[in-house]
């Protein structure tokens, strides 16, 4: 008999349907993927299934758990989430109450038939297995990196060895050390202990990795479905090609500015960070987010920093755009230096940056042309007619039409607010800028076409840029040399293709070790057998 069984699911909102007809079955000891395109309709299935769809989603169609309906009944239906089915919300830090610590939270979780000495050895033991240390129990959410969260909730969904694991995009805020450890660890339970796992992914490597039946999704219908092997490695739909093909970074090379010498020169640079007291008569201490930080970077280059969460790369970029301060050290762009916010007023026009959350870097009551063009204030001797022109030749090279200015940023898929981060970048003609995390954000099947965009665009704007990542693979697509960071310092640096065949650091073997294998050869062999 099938762990779950679900047949003819159809979700309604406001009488339009974005779910339709699904069906499908989940073996105790398996794992089954469903993979599209944001919006597709992949978490209100999971929401449907773990009972938790809300109150203006309809549902049709049965859900069955071991051959018994899904119990209606809100106590009932609490009880099969605390015992047999455990969920991992898509967004951690909403999941998570902000008045607890992380081990408190935990706690709640295990201390259920248990007695408190077991309890806390419990929580320590999820807390390793997940790969977070024992003293962040002690911290709240907001404390926590967002990959830190994020492994708080897997731990708290694994606490009551549930039969079913209903899994929502768990991986894609952990750097690729974690990310490994937490599908290794998914795929023990599912071997070892018959765990079934629906496991919902934009990322086909860690779907291949764990799942032996597969489903593609789009607009709420089933366009693909089947065996791992059968739907990755011989798709029959343009859209299952599609985001097979978006997978791969490939690097692609255009006509640009050759690399130079000499353009920015980061020199001894270090932040420090005040860490709380939790009692007054305790020394105060620091946290150095960026400990004597040095290194140069060429004209036209491609410069990419690489390290896991909490590593100091957002600090350091963001110290670069002018928006955080050094502690000490300085950074020196031609004869004029800076420590960070205090930024010459004659570089603020050359050095922008590109946030890692692009809706989040707009304002929701300024139209995205209003956004766009607010750079432009640093150079007031444009007329009227030449920002116009500005304008529209950046929206034009990111591939979008002017026709969208009037419009506000909440109605823009998050794709399209991508390309007008990066118009809003490009729009004072910089010499430098800065991505954090560019593609982040994004699903696969826009990744691999944000990164041409980048290319295209540092070909024909011609500017420096430093990007930041976790992932080996999409630096080694776009970047001309990688550094790669630990706890505030640079490790190792080299060319990417030399860093992923010969790594020196036990970070940097780390990071190539943590790399999932392609997709095409995870498919001659699934992770969990079926």
């Amino acid at each position: 008999m099938s762990l779950v069984d679900v047949e003819d699911l159809t979700i309604t909102v406001q009488a339009a349907p974005v779910v339709e007809n699904v069906r499908f079955e989940i073996d105790p000891g398996a794992g089954l993927g469903i993979v599209g395109r944001s919006g597709s309709g992949k978490t209100l299935i999971a929401l449907a299934i773990a009972g938790l769809l809300p109150d203006v989603a309809l549902r049709s169609g049965t859900v069955r758990l071991d051959g018994a309906p899904q119990p209606l009944d809100d106590a009932a239906l609490v009880r099969l989430l605390g015992s047999r089915i455990g969920v991992i919300p898509q967004n951690a830090e909403a999941a998570l109450n902000p008045l607890m610590t992380a081990g408190e939270q935990l706690e709640e979780v295990v201390a259920l038939g248990r007695e408190e000495a077991d309890t806390r050895q419990r929580v320590a033991e999820l807390l390793a297995e997940v790969g977070l240390e024992s003293p962040l129990s002690g911290l709240y959410p907001d404390a926590l990196t967002r990959g830190q969260r994020q492994q708080v909730m897997i731990a708290m969904a694994l606490a009551a060895e549930p039969e079913l694991l209903i899994a929502d995009d768990p991986v894609a805020a952990l750097d690729p050390p974690a990310r490994r450890r937490v599908l290794d660890l998914f795929k023990a339970r599912c071997s070892g202990r018959n765990m079934g796992l629906l496991f919902i992914s934009h990322d086909l490597k860690a779907v291949s990795a764990l799942c032996s039946e597969v489903i593609i999704l789009d607009g709420g219908r089933i366009v693909e479905q089947g065996p791992l092997a059968d739907v990755l490695g011989r798709p029959q739909e343009d859209l299952t090609r599609e985001l097979v093909a978006a997978g791969k970074h490939r690097a692609r090379t255009l006509m640009r500015s050759p690399i130079g010498t000499g353009f920015l020169e980061v020199t001894e640079l270090t932040r420090s960070f005040p860490m709380p007291r939790r009692l007054p008569w305790r020394p105060s201490r620091t946290l150095a987010a960026l400990d004597a930080v040095s290194f140069s970077v060429r004209r036209s280059e491609c410069l990419a920093i690489v390290g896991p969460a909490g590593c100091g790369k957002t600090t350091l970029a963001r110290t670069i755009a002018g928006l955080d301060r050094a502690s000490k050290g300085r950074l020196a762009m031609g004869r004029l230096s800076y420590r960070g916010t205090d930024l010459p007023k004659a570089l603020r026009r050359d050095i922008t940056m590109v946030f890692q959350e692009p809706l989040g870097s707009f304002n929701p009551r300024l139209t995205v042309g209003e956004s766009v063009t607010e750079p432009l204030r640093l150079e007031p001797q444009l007329i009227l007619e030449e920002q116009a022109d500005r304008l529209v030749e950046v929206i034009r090279a990111v591939g979008l039409s002017p026709d969208v200015l009037t419009r506000y940023p909440d109605a823009f898929a998050v794709g399209d607010i991508q390309r007008l981060a990066f118009a809003r970048a490009l729009i004072s003609k910089p010499r430098l800028v800065i991505f954090d995390e560019p593609v982040a954000a994004l699903d696969v099947s826009l990744r691999g076409e944000m990164l041409m965009l980048l290319n295209r665009l540092r070909a024909d704007f011609g500017f420096t840029c430093v990007v930041t990542s976790r992932d080996l693979d999409l630096v080694r697509a776009i970047a001309d040399r990688v550094l790669v960071m630990d706890k505030g310092r640079i490790v190792e640096s080299g060319k990417p293709a030399d860093l992923i065949e010969a790594p020196r650091h036990p970070l940097t073997q780390a990071l190539v070790e943590a790399r999932l294998p392609e997709v095409a050869e995870a498919v001659r062999a699934p992770a969990v057998a079926e």
